[in-house]
């Protein structure tokens, strides 16, 4: 096999993305999209990292060539004449965070990659394919294809979809997945449930989701960690936040995916899998954006990753 060939894929939105935090700190034209994201989790582990993606008019070529220069591969790249998604992520106050697309971007539908735009390289190489967050039926056409293929398939869903409405949609798709990674507040919404704030409670569901298909159920849950549920084993287990400071949590849950992906196709251990996604969600939210993802050096992986594993409230 080629030496650069693409291992893991990442499929889904890159944005633009004018932040505003409580203080009045603003960051502007940020390169962000779940898809960018959970690369740069991954990217930690990996270098051999691709995306798939639609790109507007107005996203600098600059740009590509600045993710090229951190080694992602942007074979499944392509440029539209639409303009690209823009997203205002607003703090307020107390911390909530608003995501409004803004007047005059393109719109999630339009921008969302199908399975034809996925490189025939990436599809002979890859061992696993990440589908980010995106309009139900465009996550539905990506999985019909890539579950034709032997590599491991993992989903994040979008928000917008998990209405009751949906819920035989999902059983279908989640037959074909082999890892869902949602959101507390995803799930919640999925299945109709109150928030806990004992995660335990959240198990009888977890199960049940896991009975729809997929062997491996992540439960993000913020600033509280992750719940991990492995259906051959039976077996749960959390693994609580590392973050040493939090600038903008924006993309924490997508680095977090792309590094257990990482984690996991390397090792097939779904504990240091988990270890691996919550290290590449710490660095993240450290900063504005994803880039400053691809400068930590080796040596602050590790340590972080020595100092979680030190830790015994997750075994």
């Amino acid at each position: 096999m080629d030496d650069k060939a693409v291992d893991l894929v990442f499929i889904g939105h890159l944005t633009l993305d004018d932040t505003v935090l409580p203080s009045g700190k603003t960051n502007y034209d940020s390169l962000g999209g779940a898809a960018l994201y959970s690369a740069a989790g991954a990217n930690l582990w990996s270098n051999r990292v691709g995306l798939v993606s639609r790109i507007g008019h107005d996203y600098s070529p600059s740009y590509l060539k600045q993710l090229e220069s951190f080694g992602i591969d942007t074979t499944g790249i392509s440029r539209n004449d639409q303009p690209n998604i823009h997203i205002w992520a607003l703090y307020d106050r107390d911390g909530h965070r608003y995501f409004i697309p803004q007047q005059g971007g393109g719109n999630y539908l339009d921008m969302a990659p199908v399975s034809s735009e996925i490189p025939m390289s990436y599809l002979q190489s890859a061992k696993a394919f990440h589908i980010a967050p995106l309009p139900l039926p465009c996550q539905e056409e990506i999985v019909e294809k890539l579950s034709m293929l032997q590599s491991l398939i993992t989903l994040d869903p979008h928000h917008e979809w998990l209405e009751p409405e949906y819920r035989d949609r999902w059983k279908r798709l989640l037959e074909r997945v082999d890892i869902f990674l949602p959101s507390e507040d995803e799930f919640i919404t999925f299945w109709g449930i109150a928030k806990e704030n004992d995660p335990e409670r959240y198990k009888e569901w977890i199960r049940k989701t896991a009975e729809m298909g997929p062997g491996i159920v992540v439960l993000k849950l913020g600033e509280k960690g992750v719940l991990v549920y492995h259906s051959v084993n039976d077996r749960f287990f959390e693994v609580p936040s590392t973050a040493e400071k939090v600038v903008d949590v924006t993309g924490g849950g997508d680095a977090f995916c792309g590094g257990f992906l990482s984690g996991y196709i390397q090792t097939s251990d779904t504990m240091t899998a988990t270890l691996y996604g919550t290290v590449s969600a710490s660095f993240v939210i450290e900063d504005f954006g994803p880039l400053h993802m691809f400068e930590i050096g080796e040596k602050q992986i590790l340590d972080r990753l020595s100092k979680l594993r030190l830790l015994k409230n997750f075994i």
